[in-house]
């Protein structure tokens, strides 16, 4: 189901993104950061955003940025360096498409009217 657009979500999306960017913004001033992330596009940003949940989950992501400590550098173990909020928003990313994949799966194991799964179907 599609979302519909409050004049109080364009305001908090557009708060939050302002507020990321600004960050970006002062911390390249002090010193050119290459591992930071890209600066937010507004309309980027709010055309990728399809249900309520997503948009909570954007907001929230974006705010977390603000939290002192999310710009130090994290060097994974390929040695690409990122910000610690990028490391901990993949983690989040990949717990959740993780969760998803169980979930569709599970959906295979259940017996259809056959009295077989559509997983031994095939």
């Amino acid at each position: 189901m599609a979302i519909r657009w409050k004049q109080s979500d364009y305001l908090s999306l557009g708060r939050e993104v302002a507020r990321f960017n600004k960050k970006i913004n002062e911390l390249n001033k002090e010193e050119k950061k290459l591992y930071l992330p890209e600066i937010q596009d507004y309309n980027y940003v709010k055309g990728r955003i399809h249900t309520r949940a997503e948009l909570n989950r954007v907001i929230s992501s974006l705010r977390r940025f603000s939290k002192e400590g999310a710009e130090e550098i994290y060097t994974n173990n390929a040695g690409e360096v990122m910000t610690n909020w990028e490391h901990n928003e993949l983690v989040k990313q990949q717990k959740i498409a993780e969760r998803n994949l169980r979930q569709e799966a599970k959906e295979f194991e259940q017996p259809i009217s056959s009295g077989y799964s559509k997983a031994q179907m095939r």
